[in-house]
């Protein structure tokens, strides 16, 4: 049986996961309301924020994109691809454990 979420839940849900600090649970709830409004932006970018946060650049990158496809302008999405390709870039990179001194 299928049944269609309801917002108010998810609201709750989302809630009750940032005052636990659960960022999967956060992440269920903005992919749910996601699935809902596929094409709601503020969802989308929501969960960006939420996975840019965690340390979870590749995919916060891909719902940018798919964000700034739609408003290549939103300066919002385009702010946090920027710092999410930063993270992403010292992740890979290890760059933050160097001990280079720059004169």
């Amino acid at each position: 049986m299928t049944e269609i979420p309801n917002k108010q839940l998810d609201d709750r849900l989302q809630a009750a996961g940032i005052a636990l600090k659960w960022t999967e649970t956060i992440l269920f709830s903005w992919k749910t309301l996601s699935d809902l409004e596929p094409d709601n932006i503020r969802f989308r970018l929501e969960s960006a924020t939420v996975l840019s946060n965690a340390e979870r650049p590749q995919k916060a990158i891909e719902r940018l994109e798919w964000v700034l496809a739609k408003e290549p302008a939103n300066a919002d999405a385009q702010t946090l691809l920027k710092n999410t390709s930063v993270t992403e870039t010292l992740q890979r990179g290890n760059w933050e454990n160097t001990d280079t001194t720059f004169h």
